[in-house]
């Protein structure tokens, strides 16, 4: 998984071209990667909240309003396995803690 921290690096630049691991070559570059930096935050904010209150996933999960992600590339296919991904990532995160 690319981490926020190259995307925040990407950000900074204008992109000239990027081929997403979803769909086709994206047609603005740019939006693409900030948009997918945005995904993702809001992926570990929302799954990391419920992890550290110890919500279950299934729970968590439905709690979420996920309508400002709902178009991107393979959301529907791939947004509840990142979801659950990320939230048990951010479950031993708080249990390290």
């Amino acid at each position: 998984m690319v981490s926020l921290e190259v995307l925040q690096r990407m950000e900074s630049r204008p992109l000239a071209a990027l081929i997403p691991g979803h769909g086709a070559a994206a047609a603005d570059p740019d939006r693409a990667v900030s948009r997918t930096r945005r995904y993702l935050s809001f992926l570990r904010e929302k799954m990391g909240e419920s992890a550290a209150e110890l919500v279950p996933f299934d729970e968590a999960y439905k709690a979420v309003d996920w309508s400002g992600f709902a178009d991107l590339p393979a959301f529907k296919e791939a947004n509840r396995r990142n979801a659950y991904q990320v939230y048990l990532s951010m479950e031993a995160e708080s249990l390290s803690e």
